[in-house]
C-alpha cells in the first residue's frame, strides 16, 4: 500500500492530452468534454490566461487517472460509458451521482442474473410466490442433502429472503436465524436493494461511496479470510460431490496483491479496476446505502442473526475439515457480534 499526497495541481486541456498520449493513450478535447458532461470527469474550470488575450480550461489532476481507466475501457472492444463509469467506481474515482446509481442498480440485476441462472422460475412474474418458495425449497434440499439441517435451513431462510420470499423454512430447525427471519426481506431481498439505491439522495449515495472506500482497509483481511477459507473450500466441496471438475477455481486470493495494489490519495482508496477489493467496495456501497434509507435499525435487526449464520457455516467448514476453519469464529453471544454493530453505525 502506498500513500499519494495530492497536490492541487490542474492540467490545461493540451497538458491532459499530452499525459494520456505519454501513457499510450490518445484522447481529443472533444471526448474530455462529452466523458465530463457525461458525469466521468469532473467539469473543467475557465481560465483566463496568465499572458495576452483569451482563456483556457483547467483540469483537476484527478482527471488524468480517470481519462486513462476510461480511453482504456472503451478501447477493449466495450463502447458503453456505463462499462467506463463501472470501472471507475470499482478503482475509486466516483461518477457521478446518477452514474454511480446506475451502475450499482446494474450490479444488483447482474447478482440476481447469476443467482437464478438455474432457477429462472424466480424470475417469472405470473409464477405465485408460494409456487416460487416451494420450488426454490425443494432445489436446496435436493443440492443440500449431504448437509446438515441447521444450515440447509438457515441457508434456505436467507435464499428466500434474497429472492423476496420470506419465511422460515418450516421443514427444520433454523437455529442461526429463528424468526429474526422473517423479517429479512426487507433489508436483504434484491428488491429492496434496488429500492434502496433509487430512493437514496444523490448526496447520501455519494457519502456512502466515499465510506465504503474508508472501510476497504479494515475489512479486507477478514473478506479475504472468508473467500479463501470457507468460500472457495465450499465450492469446491460441491463442485466435487456433483462429480464435476474443480480445475476452474482460482487457488485463492492474496491479501498482499491486493494490498500492493491499493493506495490512498487525498483520503481516498484508490485500485486497480481490476482489483477485487474494487468489487468490494460497489458491495460496501450497496449496503451503506440501504442504512441512508432505512436507518440504523437495519444493522440491528441483522447483525446477530447474520453472524450466528457466519458461525453455523464455519461449524460446517471446520467438520468438512477445511484449512484453516479451525481459526475462525463470529463468537456470538460472547460479544465480540455486538462491537462488530456499533463499529457498523
Amino acid at each position: 500500500m502506498s500513500t499519494d499526497r495530492s497536490t492541487h495541481t490542474t492540467l490545461t486541456t493540451q497538458q491532459l492530452i499530452a499525459a494520456c498520449a505519454r501513457e499510450g493513450v490518445t484522447v481529443s478535447s472533444s471526448q474530455l468534454g462529452r466523458w465530463s458532461r457525461e458525469g466521468l470527469l469532473p467539469a473543467a474550470r475557465r481560465h483566463r490566461k496568465p499572458r495576452g488575450y483569451g482563456a483556457e480550461w483547467h483540469w483537476e489532476a484527478e482527471c488524468l487517472p480517470r481519462a486513462l481507466i476510461i480511453a482504456r475501457t472503451l478501447a477493449s472492444g466495450d463502447p458503453s460509458l456505463g462499462r467506463a463509469a463501472q470501472m471507475l467506481a470499482r478503482a475509486g474515482y466516483a461518477p457521478s451521482a446518477a452514474r454511480l446509481r446506475q451502475v450499482l442498480l446494474n450490479g444488483v440485476d447482474a447478482f440476481e442474473r447469476m443467482a437464478t441462472h438455474r432457477e429462472p422460475y424466480l424470475r417469472e412474474p405470473t409464477l405465485l410466490p408460494d409456487m416460487k418458495r416451494k420450488r426454490l425449497r425443494r432445489h436446496l434440499k435436493r443440492k443440500g442433502a449431504d448437509l446438515p439441517d441447521a444450515v440447509l435451513a438457515s441457508v434456505t431462510t436467507y435464499a428466500q429472503a434474497l429472492h423476496g420470499l420470506s419465511g422460515v423454512d418450516p421443514s427444520a430447525s433454523a437455529p442461526a436465524i429463528g424468526a429474526a427471519g422473517q423479517g429479512w426481506e426487507q433489508y436483504v431481498s434484491l428488491e429492496a436493494m434496488r429500492q434502496a439505491l433509487i430512493e437514496v439522495r444523490d448526496a447520501d449515495l455519494l457519502d456512502a461511496y466515499a465510506q465504503a472506500g474508508q472501510g476497504l482497509l479494515q475489512s479486507l483481511p477478514l473478506f479475504t479470510t472468508l473467500f479463501n477459507v470457507l468460500l472457495l473450500p465450499f465450492l469446491a466441496d460441491r463442485l466435487t460431490l456433483d462429480g464435476k471438475s474443480t480445475e476452474g477455481l482460482p487457488q485463492g486470493v492474496s491479501l498482499e496483491v491486493i494490498l500492493a495494489d491499493l493506495k490512498q490519495d487525498n483520503g481516498r482508496t484508490i485500485v486497480s479496476p481490476e482489483n477485487p477489493a474494487g468489487l468490494l467496495r460497489l458491495y460496501f456501497t450497496v449496503a451503506l446505502a440501504q442504512v441512508r434509507t432505512q436507518g440504523d435499525h437495519m444493522i440491528e435487526a441483522l447483525a446477530k442473526p447474520m453472524f450466528a449464520l457466519g458461525d453455523t457455516l464455519i461449524d460446517l467448514a471446520k467438520g468438512r475439515g477445511f484449512p484453516g476453519a479451525e481459526t475462525l469464529s463470529f463468537n456470538v453471544g460472547g460479544g465480540q457480534d455486538q462491537d462488530s454493530v456499533e463499529a457498523a453505525k
